[in-house]
């Protein structure tokens, strides 16, 4: 069993990423591909070859929790 991350992309947008193992066939849902996820979050844009952050999500918590 090995786990990999990976990214779901609908409209070259991350809606979501998971945590996969590898001996299970896992189809996405309609409308999504499945591709390793490398660093990528949700909101990032998926370019064709690499991920481009969202620029909006920049900690693991929402902004105004900063202040």
């Amino acid at each position: 069993m090995a786990i990999e991350r990976k990214a779901l992309i609908s409209d070259n947008v991350v809606v979501n990423v998971i945590l996969i193992d590898t001996d299970i066939d896992y189809t996405p849902p309609n409308g999504e591909t499945m591709i390793d996820a490398a660093d990528a979050g949700p909101g990032d844009e998926w370019d064709g070859s690499k991920f481009i952050k969202d620029q909006t999500n920049q900690g693991p918590y929402p902004a105004h929790l900063d202040e």
